[in-house]
């Protein structure tokens, strides 16, 4: 388990003064990194040299309250007890007062040139478990929207900024295509969750539909040229 001390600047929020999910998901991506490498003794360039990469395949956000720029929050994190190909790992923050997030994620190791899928024994025994940070929050299993109209509708490119090491749509992106369909006025983020079904790559272009429910805001990411899943989100807001 690591723990570090974050603080959010001013590059890190919305227009509304809060913090961005997708900037608690990249600090929830350096520490993960952090902790694998100090903790575990594996780095991504370690990891690449044995041809494996880490991706991820769910995420589940859930905040107390929308985070501050300038706060001085802790962020915790460590990885569950491995089942099978998946990789689970936890995240709290916390302000003075106690704490103000909650995550969970799970994780999959890939063939790096293959793109298939490892199993926990490739690392050998590198990794322990730790105990669930996240108080029980689960992924949401999420399905995709057919045959209904969506609220909104919205296209993206995958430019060279915006993809990772890996070469695919960095994760932390996925935040902000979900989140900017959501309709004006709606406020701040409660709870996200992301299932990445199919990594986008350099020049794929991704189809967005939103969908107003009454359990949240669905989001459908597929590709324009095969019309297949990208990624599902749903979000519920304050």
């Amino acid at each position: 388990m690591r723990e570090e001390p974050v603080i959010f600047e001013s590059y890190d929020l919305s227009a509304s003064g809060f913090v961005r999910p997708s900037a608690i998901l990249r600090r929830m991506q350096e520490i993960a990194g952090r902790d694998l490498d100090t903790s575990f003794g594996i780095s991504y360039d370690d990891l690449r040299a044995r041809n494996m990469a880490f991706v991820v395949s769910k995420i589940a956000l859930s905040l107390d309250q929308p985070l501050r720029e300038q706060v001085r929050y802790t962020i915790r994190s460590g990885p569950q007890e491995t089942h099978g190909a998946t990789f689970p790992r936890s995240f709290v923050i916390e302000d003075e007062q106690g704490v103000v997030a909650r995550a969970n994620s799970l994780w999959a190791l890939l063939d790096f040139e293959k793109r298939c899928l490892l199993r926990a024994s490739a690392l050998g025994d590198n990794i322990s478990s730790c105990p669930d940070l996240s108080d029980g929050l689960a992924c949401e299993r999420l399905a995709r929207i057919k045959d209904s109209k969506p609220d909104c509708s919205d296209e993206r490119r995958v430019y060279p900024s915006l993809l990772d090491r890996n070469c695919h749509l960095n994760n932390c992106n996925y935040a902000d295509l979900a989140t900017d369909l959501l309709p004006k006025k709606s406020g701040e983020v409660r709870e996200l969750h992301i299932t990445f079904q199919k990594e986008a790559r350099l020049g794929d272009v991704i189809c967005l539909n939103g969908f107003s429910r009454d359990d949240g805001f669905l989001v459908n990411g597929s590709f324009r040229d095969s019309e297949e899943n990208c990624f599902l989100a749903k979000i519920k807001m304050f």
